[in-house]
């Protein structure tokens, strides 16, 4: 194959290949270097960018055609007009010339100039006249008034609750806001934006710090409005007093608020965002956001609650049981205009409702009502891999907007990687095994207009029990009138009758109360006892506690110190991942466990044998409560494996091909174990079993690392931490992969404070290694630098540390 390149497509591996020899390969066969004549050496050498002439070979084959899209025939005009043409021809939608206060700046909003000018630089220099006139409802503005309003996605909706939260913290220093978001990348995106919009914002009477407080006791942010996230299993250690907005996960918020109503900081609280208030239907999670507004409810503080969404059903319920104004739009600032595309012919659809129709009539199970017209017709492909009419359709229309310069984003029923070949240089598949570092590469890419195809795959309660615990160990509600009154400001009241709600109630009380969670007086009040405020604490489903505490009360009696299976094993989520378990997988690495390891086994009650046969293809019974819990542990350890590879340093994608899954399952399955180890570390303070909890602190941070112990101080200095490289070793010839923080560990920069203390220069070769090619050298340069600054900023915040503590 060496021999014929040249013949084939040169590819971009093949390229930097050649850029990596480090000599020049000699192209004439038979031509030998003279050892006779050292200084005519060169001679025998042609000149590399001379060109090079080659003879086809008359045996290969010819190339493949290159993928095309199909023709698009276009038949006639749809007749009529409609939102989306009327927009094209008509700019109907009102400006700031001619509504004034369309601009930020007006006097009727009260915003700092400042804050002003940041809109602005994002680019938002006016609001549309629904966000005017939502703004402008009933006690809105002054925070006296809670809100639920609609509008579709990208209408804008996102500005006014962020106006209304910033007017509240801004109006009173010491005021705090929450934005609750259903998922982690949104948490993340907020945080960003947010900050851009309050840099340089300070609170009035703030311009000159005190003059009087000490350089190391004077906060370096304070007089700003700060922005903080709070998600996953992050050890963020802020405090009510560490953030001024806080942008939190459902798991977070409802967390936050426990914790300000146990120590009664809650009157700080000013302003509460419920984005994606639709999740409230959610099964899993939806709970929470209950939990969450009906504790707020329940505190009659001066909280605003501002809670939106695109979809939402029975929004005036919504706004009942929130007690707030009402507000819909359905206003688009870019309008949609549908289609449907059957057989390669592509209809009109004006709404959602007429697409259904259309499409109902065309698959035959509706009357037909006149015929139906398409508007345009794609051409079957020539090319076998587009025969489907489906993939050929997708493929054809998502070339048209891209060659257009627009954006395409596609979503697949499936994650077969079968679907979309390239028939276009910019199309990239995104399915959902991906990792978030390449989930936000590709979200970069797209926003910068470098990628214009992108195909994704769709991917969209706790019961009562959890409510009544929380209220009594966070002492909100403790007699059973004070928890009834409590329920009756829950979306329950509002949607069943009191009688239900009261059996609910009622049946709730005793099965917490049986389950050892609370313990009642001779007066009727509840207390919550250890074990329940432990599993408050850790946020877990309270049936999930009970299986928890009985398997960390077994540990505590004998537990595997010598390994490390054992605590890798105890901080492995209960719930269930949706992944199946490779019995060949977990046979195979069974057998390669030390004598630790088996004895892990023993004390949790996995047999070999029995996984033996489920290698061989038996299967696990699952019937009752003893054989699911039994099956619980099997799966828990499986995962535990994966957990064991990547706490030692293995790479992300060979952990991945070693189990048989998807990078971005192996990555979610660590971020679920951070997130879960966080609670179990909590479980474990609460129940006062401090040496459990402190190992289980340790491997949380070896698991965020990927690193073994004595690499843990490095992989805090920014691009060390998760990052790999192809190292060539001067005692193996074949480069291997290796953490970025082992290499540095092996060329001697062992600390934080050698790294700080080294020139950039210093740190080049190590980054150079496995990349000799001096193409890579000013950006790596870059990012050695980028280390140098990262570690000296570490270095000093560990150095003022200590002199506080002095």
């Amino acid at each position: 194959m060496k021999g014929m390149r040249g013949l084939m497509h040169t590819t971009s591996v093949d390229a930097v290949n050649d850029h990596k020899t480090p000599f020049s390969a000699n192209p004439i066969a038979g031509t030998k270097r003279s050892w006779s004549n050292e200084a005519d050496s060169k001679s025998h050498f042609p000149d590399p960018r001379g060109a090079v002439h080659f003879q086809r070979a008359i045996s290969l084959p010819p190339a493949p055609p290159r993928l095309s899209a199909s023709r698009i025939v276009e038949l006639h005009a749809p007749n009529g007009v409609s939102e989306y043409s009327q927009r094209r021809l008509i700019a109907a939608t009102p400006t700031a010339s001619h509504d004034p206060e369309l601009d930020l700046a007006h006097p009727t909003y009260g915003l700092p100039k400042q804050l002003v000018d940041n809109f602005a630089s994002l680019g938002i220099k006016q609001i549309y006249p629904w966000q005017k006139a939502c703004l402008k409802g009933p006690g809105l503005l002054n925070g006296e008034k809670n809100l639920v309003y609609c509008a579709p996605t990208g209408g804008g909706k996102s500005l006014v609750a962020d106006l209304l939260m910033l007017r509240r913290i801004l109006g009173e220093k010491g005021s705090k806001a929450l934005l609750v978001l259903p998922y982690v990348a949104l948490v993340q995106e907020k945080v960003r934006w947010l900050r851009n919009v309050v840099k340089g914002l300070r609170y009035d009477g703030d311009s000159d710090t005190d003059e009087n407080k000490s350089i190391w006791r004077r906060r370096a942010d304070e007089g700003t409005v700060r922005v903080v996230g709070f998600f996953g299993g992050g050890k963020v250690r802020a405090t009510w007093q560490d953030f001024d907005i806080g942008v939190c996960t459902l798991e977070k918020a409802n967390a936050l608020v426990n914790t300000a109503i146990d120590d009664c900081s809650i009157p700080q609280l000013r302003a509460v965002v419920l984005d994606e208030l639709h999740m409230i239907d959610d099964d899993h999670r939806g709970y929470l956001l209950e939990l969450t507004a009906t504790k707020l409810l329940s505190l009659e503080q001066p909280v605003q609650i501002i809670g939106m969404s695109a979809t939402l059903p029975n929004m005036d319920l919504m706004a009942q049981w929130l007690n707030g104004h009402c507000y819909e739009t359905r206003y688009r600032p870019v309008p949609i205009e549908e289609h449907l595309v059957y057989n390669g012919k592509v209809y009109p659809a004006g709404s959602t409702r007429s697409l259904i129709k259309t499409a109902s009539q065309l698959n035959g199970t509706a009357p037909s009502q006149g015929q139906i017209t398409p508007t345009r017709r794609i051409e079957p492909s020539a090319h076998k891999e587009f025969r489907d009419p489906v993939l050929n359709s997708v493929v054809t229309l998502a070339h048209e907007t891209a060659s257009a310069g627009y954006g395409a984003l596609v979503f697949a029923g499936s994650r077969s990687t079968r679907c979309l070949r390239k028939p276009y240089s910019s199309v990239l598949h995104f399915i959902a095994g991906l990792t978030s570092e390449e989930r936000d590469l590709i979200a970069a890419a797209y926003d910068d207009r470098i990628i214009l195809v992108c195909v994704a795959t769709c991917s969209l309660a706790a019961g009562i029990n959890l409510a009544l615990l929380e209220v009594i160990s966070i002492r909100l509600a403790l007699s059973r009138e004070s928890i009834h009154d409590y329920f009756s400001k829950s979306l329950l009241s509002h949607t069943h009758d009191a009688k239900f709600v009261h059996d609910c109630i009622s049946s709730s009380l005793e099965e917490i109360e049986a389950m050892g969670f609370v313990t009642r007086d001779a007066l009727s009040m509840f207390t919550a006892t250890q074990l329940g405020k432990a599993i408050v604490a850790s946020a877990i489903d309270p049936d999930d506690g009970v299986f928890v505490h009985k398997e960390l009360s077994r540990a505590l009696r004998a537990f595997v110190m010598d390994g490390e299976m054992h605590i890798l094993y105890t901080f492995t989520p209960v719930q269930e991942f949706g992944i199946a378990v490779n019995w060949q997988v977990f046979r195979n690495e069974m057998e390669t466990l030390d004598e630790s390891g088996l004895r892990v086994l023993s004390l949790l009650g996995i047999k070999p044998t029995t996984v033996l046969k489920l290698a061989q293809g038996a299967s696990l019974r699952e019937i009752t409560q003893q054989e699911r819990d039994l099956a619980r542990v099997y799966r828990r350890f499986y995962f535990a494996l994966q957990l064991r590879d990547l706490c030692n340093e293995v790479p992300i994608h060979v952990v991945a091909r070693k189990y048989d899954v998807p990078r971005g399952t192996v990555q979610n399955l660590a971020q679920t174990c951070q997130g879960f180890a966080a609670g179990m570390i909590k479980f474990c303070e609460q129940m006062g079993w401090g040496m459990m909890a402190a190992g289980l602190d340790h491997f949380s941070d070896r698991l965020v690392a990927g690193a073994r112990t004595e690499l843990l101080d490095l992989t805090k200095v920014t691009f060390i931490k998760s990052r790999t490289a192809w190292v060539i070793s001067p005692q193996i010839a074949t480069p291997y992969l290796q953490s970025y923080s082992r290499v540095f560990w092996e060329n001697g920069f062992r600390t934080i404070a050698t790294i700080a203390n080294a020139d950039p220069m210093e740190l080049l070769p190590v980054l150079m290694q496995g990349k000799d090619n001096e193409k890579y050298e000013e950006k790596l340069m870059v990012k050695a630098t980028v280390i140098s600054e990262s570690a000296n900023k570490l270095w000093r915040l560990r150095m003022q540390a200590e002199i506080e503590e002095e």
